[in-house]
């Protein structure tokens, strides 16, 4: 069925072009907006609402967008759509949507029949991720995580230039996943579109935010009027805007351990929120192993409890020898060779390091976080046994990881 002539939106008279162009669409849960280009140069973009709940209205909307964009034009044009969600491989239906409206739905063929040619359907997330790793934040990058952030929340996984998209086409697809370690307040979750309650996106999407407002403020506002309170000091809006940092940099830091990304660029309309730059890094700051000067290792915001053991070892030879009894003088001399061991054993794996995490936005902005050397000291006085020596040595290793190299 072709679009009517009803259905266009009234355009001006744009860029013409010789020959054909490439038309791109960008389906979203708030908007629709298309684009036309000529090679590499913009001819023409237009942006509608979407249809939110209205499957036909949303397939018409997106058709009438690429009538209008050749008119403006003057060129017959292939399109190209990115989704909230997938096709599925298997039955041609797409799913994991977060505008579930779509969900079940033959979307490429409903539109390829309205259009009367060849329509690519792709993730949103991936062609975001391809975008930013061939010409964007992640240029030159080997693996980039580029994270959207909007209505919904996704990702897209580029390694070498090429996206990963799984058996699947669910890859990167992080947002479904539950938010880790939550506080007594993050339990259960709010309920989510997939069925189950917690998910990262119920946290981390614009109305997720907006949503945990409201239940703090007992009002509701949208994502930049939150923003814009907190700069204002509203305490209810401070606060929000403290948890989702809180929750953005717990839910990252777990993609980060899994795959240790070399970039990670976040877009979507909750990117533009400027804080989050310097703010989600530095909340991952407290996780650097280091060395208190007794010796131990610990964690930033844990060295005196971690410590107290050492201490008291060290407090031991003055005992034995103020008692004069060698069975307190043969435990500190086996205390200190242990430590000397295990200290000699993490100088030997783990040379000193100096990281340097970053996050870029979209637009080229970036928070880098430098940290000055560090040696990771897997000794403390209760790990005696070689068993509690490796686990420690692994979870060292692991956390670093988690939390500072990407």
């Amino acid at each position: 069925m072709a679009v009517q002539a009803r259905d266009v939106p009234e355009v001006l008279p744009g860029s013409r072009v010789s020959g054909s162009v490439r038309i791109g669409i960008d389906l979203g849960g708030t908007k629709i907006e298309a684009v036309a280009l000529d090679g590499s140069v913009e001819a023409a973009r237009l942006r509608v609402d979407t249809p939110r709940g209205d499957y036909q209205a949303t397939v018409d909307a997106m058709a009438a967008l690429v009538l209008a964009l050749e008119k403006r034009v003057g060129a017959h044009g292939s399109v190209g759509v990115g989704i909230p969600g997938t096709m599925s491989p298997e039955t041609g239906l797409v799913k994991n949507a977060n505008s579930v409206w779509l969900i079940g739905r033959p979307l490429l063929a409903d539109l390829e029949r309205v259009l009367e040619r060849p329509v690519r359907i792709a993730n949103d997330a991936n062609c975001f991720a391809v975008s930013e790793a061939a010409d964007g934040a992640g240029v030159g990058a080997e693996v980039v995580f580029g994270v959207i952030v909007g209505t919904g929340t996704g990702a897209g996984i580029v390694v070498r230039g090429e996206v990963l998209t799984g058996p699947n086409g669910i890859a990167g697809e992080w947002g479904h996943n539950p938010l880790p370690s939550p506080t007594d307040d993050e339990r259960p979750g709010p309920p989510c579109y997939c069925g189950r309650r917690g998910c990262i996106e119920t946290f981390l999407s614009g109305p997720g935010m907006q949503a945990d407002y409201e239940r703090e403020a007992g009002h509701w506002l949208t994502a930049p009027e939150i923003v814009a309170a907190a700069q204002a000091g509203d305490r209810h809006a401070v606060a929000a805007l403290e948890r989702y940092e809180s929750r953005m940099a717990r839910a990252l830091a777990g993609v980060i351990n899994v795959l240790d990304p070399h970039v990670i660029v976040i877009g979507g309309g909750m990117s533009k929120i400027d804080r989050l730059y310097d703010n989600v890094p530095a909340l991952w700051a407290p996780a650097f192993l280091w060395f208190d000067w007794w010796g131990g290792w610990a964690y930033g915001y844990r060295p005196i409890v971690d410590s107290v053991p050492l201490l008291a070892v060290l407090c031991l030879p003055a005992l034995g020898w103020i008692l004069e009894r060698p069975a307190w003088r043969a435990v500190f001399v086996v205390s200190l060779a242990w430590s000397i061991f295990v200290q000699g054993l993490g100088a030997f794996v783990y040379s000193p390091w100096a990281w340097n995490a970053k996050v870029i936005d979209a637009d080229g902005t970036r928070a880098d976080i430098d940290r000055p050397a560090y040696h990771d000291r897997l000794w403390s006085f209760r790990d005696w046994q070689i068993g509690y020596l490796i686990a420690n040595f692994r979870e060292a290793r692991d956390e670093r990881r988690a939390y500072i190299s990407f």
